[in-house]
């Protein structure tokens, strides 16, 4: 079987990428890695989403922004909180970022505190990475 030249370079950026991962042990094993929702059904739920269509929970669900992998203890840990509560392991700006353009994006009710706490912690992300 030949490969392209294209197919090497992606398969070799693959194999990297998940030797990094596996070095830094992120997940233990790909059975361990579950695509969830960056705002948990939950929490939307006690923020307005109750009073939602179908079509419209329906959207949030398969929103592409709203997709995360974590492993299940991850998923387990976080439940049904935000982030001024959970966190994940890694990329946490990023979460923070695409959580608060899913609760904007969506109308979620939320505190004003809330708000702030988290663009602050994304203020502080975006300083920390100049």
């Amino acid at each position: 079987m030949r490969f392209s030249p294209q197919t090497t370079v992606v398969s070799t950026a693959l194999t990297a990428v998940l030797a990094a991962v596996a070095v830094l042990g992120v997940f233990t094993s790909a059975s361990s890695v579950q695509s969830t929702q960056v705002v948990p059904l939950e929490f939307a739920h006690q923020r307005g989403a109750y009073a939602w269509p179908d079509e419209t929970i329906q959207a949030l669900i398969k929103d592409p922004d709203n997709t995360i992998l974590l492993s299940q203890t991850d998923i387990n840990e976080r439940k049904g909180r935000g982030p001024l509560e959970w966190l994940p392991p890694s990329a946490q700006c990023q979460y923070i970022g695409r959580f608060m353009t899913l609760i904007k994006r969506y109308g979620l009710e939320t505190d004003p505190g809330e708000m702030t706490t988290l663009a602050a912690s994304r203020q502080r992300c975006a300083t920390q990475f100049q």
